[in-house]
């Protein structure tokens, strides 16, 4: 069975998701956020591979919109049969008071999906998915407050057991847990995936 990859990224929040299958050619970046103006506005490079290592193209998504599925592109930029849905309505957002301090760094961690007050949770679920195991990033840190934590969990509930806490002061270079979490081996049979903050 071949490994895949994964990445996510958020604080309170949820900031960007990269999933790869570089053997099946079924990759993906996404940078959730301030796509629109502002501090994190844009996405990083396609020669940007984050803590993953994963490069390819960055899919720029500004909100979710509960229960409307966006379809992905993978990292040559092309659509795929791959979604990803929100059981809730989330809106992105920028800042930079916790953020990187440049380039590339900035535009996947200087903003975010904000999910709103601590307790709310939230379910994203990717559809249509090759089967086999990833390992899944997921970015958390709040790009607003060094003192925010996300909890996330990959196909589990959150707070739930193996959930992991993120989150933390930007010291210039990724570091689980404070920019994000790493959730190894996880298995895909179904061609399904949920992400739970």
């Amino acid at each position: 069975m071949k490994r895949r990859r994964a990445c996510a990224a958020g604080g309170g929040v949820v900031a960007a998701f990269a999933l790869a299958l570089p053997a099946m050619a079924q990759s993906f970046n996404i940078d959730f956020g301030n796509t629109l103006q502002g501090p994190g506005f844009g996405s990083p490079a396609i020669t940007y591979g984050a803590a993953s290592g994963e490069v390819g193209t960055w899919q720029s998504i500004n909100g979710v919109t509960a229960s409307i599925p966006i379809i992905l592109n993978g990292h040559n930029g092309a659509p795929t049969t791959v979604t990803i849905t929100s059981l809730n309505t989330v809106q992105g957002f920028g800042a930079t008071a916790n953020g990187a301090a440049g380039g590339d760094d900035a535009l996947l961690l200087n903003d975010a999906l904000d999910l709103g007050s601590p307790g709310t949770q939230h379910t994203f679920t990717l559809n249509n998915l090759a089967n086999g195991t990833y390992d899944v990033f997921i970015y958390a840190m709040a790009p607003d407050s060094a003192s925010a934590r996300t909890r996330v969990n990959v196909n589990g509930p959150s707070p739930g057991p193996g959930s992991q806490v993120c989150g933390g002061a930007y010291t210039g270079v990724f570091l689980a847990p404070v920019t994000h979490v790493v959730f190894d081996d996880v298995a895909i049979s179904a061609g399904q995936m949920q992400i739970n903050t």
